[in-house]
């Protein structure tokens, strides 16, 4: 029998201190974690606590009453963080019983969203503007040949593309291209 020294994986659990509060903290429900929060902020006055709005839906921050990711609107009612209580009477604004300038008139001032209120608080929003739209490879490839090319051979260079199949290839001949144009077959 012979004794040689080889190498052996083992494995430990360790609990941190970090380890033990992070799974205190995820048993907690909501009312324990908010009264949790509040207890640390008494206790330490440096800790700065900043409530965000979350999108429901797809759970990105939102501004205004429309989720810029994904287009979802949410009333009032649907924030997980609550807002500030409005004051009774307000000389700013006048009081109407629609629902949509109520809530236009509780969306707080937010640093971070300077300039982009009018854009959430749009009733004729719609989602799908904020799509790009893809180009076609016609659209992209004469773009290119734009920087590319003089602009007397523009119009060729717009029948060659136009002319191209799925597969990148003429479907008609250069000749019939030149002839088309009535430009001799060397420009093209």
């Amino acid at each position: 029998m012979r004794l040689e020294p080889t190498p052996r994986s083992e494995q430990t659990v360790r609990v941190s201190a970090r380890l033990i509060t992070s799974s205190t903290i995820l048993h907690l429900s909501t009312e324990e974690l908010e009264h949790a929060i509040n207890q640390e902020q008494i206790e330490n006055p440096a800790l700065d606590i900043t409530e965000q709005r979350v999108c429901l839906f797809c759970g990105t921050r939102i501004y205004g009453n429309v989720c810029t990711a994904c287009g979802c609107f949410a009333l009032q009612e649907q924030f997980t963080q609550p807002l500030p209580p409005e004051p009774e009477t307000s000389p700013l604004y006048e009081q109407s019983t629609e629902p949509w300038t109520a809530q236009q008139q509780q969306i707080p001032y937010d640093m971070d969203n300077y300039g982009f209120m009018e854009i959430d608080g749009d009733d004729a929003y719609d989602p799908m503007a904020r799509i790009p739209t893809n180009e076609t490879l016609s659209e992209m490839l004469l773009q290119h040949l734009e920087a590319l090319i003089s602009p007397d051979d523009a119009l060729i260079a717009e029948q060659l593309v136009g002319n191209l199949n799925e597969r990148g290839y003429l479907e008609i001949s250069t000749q019939q291209i030149a002839e088309h144009l009535e430009v001799p077959l060397e420009r093209v």
